[in-house]
């Protein structure tokens, strides 16, 4: 029997909260084998106590409050997805993720000094840096003590400049040569007590964009 309109929405929701589980089922599950199997693997059980609430649930909230009746089956089938529990994998995986982006925003102090002649007279520049976990873009001033996340850290540190210069060889030849010099001096400095970065905080913006 074909599915409705709505059962397809649900399979649907139910598809996609397994993959978000980390639970492997067939393409081909049909809605009942995947109702039987959402509910097994997500159920609480004994060892209930290291599960944590459902990760993010904001776009099924979202739809569900958009919902005018919310008692069909998509709307239960998204109130079944808001208050799963996740799995202790997916929980762990989820905290990784948290702790490498962290990482990654972790502000330092720094004094960057730009090397390249053709911006010398560039009084900073906005930096960017991206990885699977998204993108951060900081405006960073040159010659002054500044707070950068440590992705732009580690992307400064790693970019050149084109330096030109002439070479005469032993038959008396002038050519012109090129060489990859670092960007930036930088010097890293002594972070903070808390209190004072926090106040840095507040008056230094930083952008971060998450890559959905």
């Amino acid at each position: 029997m074909a599915l409705t309109d709505i059962e397809k929405k649900e399979l649907a929701i139910l598809k996609e909260t397994a993959t978000k589980a980390g639970i492997k089922f067939h393409p081909a599950t049909g809605l009942q084998k995947m109702r039987d199997l959402v509910r097994r693997e997500l159920a609480p059980s004994a060892n209930s106590h290291i599960l944590t609430e459902a990760g993010d649930i904001s776009t099924e909230q979202s739809m569900l409050d958009a919902m005018e009746d919310k008692t069909s089956m998509e709307a239960k089938a998204l109130r079944a997805r808001i208050n799963m529990p996740m799995l202790p994998q997916f929980q762990s995986k989820l905290k990784k993720e948290q702790n490498a982006r962290n990482e990654c925003g972790k502000l330092v102090r720094i004094i960057a000094h730009n090397n390249n002649p053709l911006q010398k007279d560039w009084q900073g520049e906005i930096i960017t840096a991206s990885n699977d976990l998204g993108t951060w873009r900081k405006f960073v001033l040159f010659d002054v003590e500044y707070h950068v996340p440590q992705i732009i850290l580690n992307v400064m540190k790693e970019k050149k400049y084109s330096h030109f210069y002439t070479k005469k060889n032993d038959q008396g030849i002038i050519t012109r040569k090129v060489k990859m010099l670092p960007t930036y001096n930088i010097e890293i400095l002594e972070p903070l007590a808390k209190k004072e970065l926090a106040q840095l905080q507040k008056q230094q913006q930083i952008t971060l964009t998450e890559d959905d």
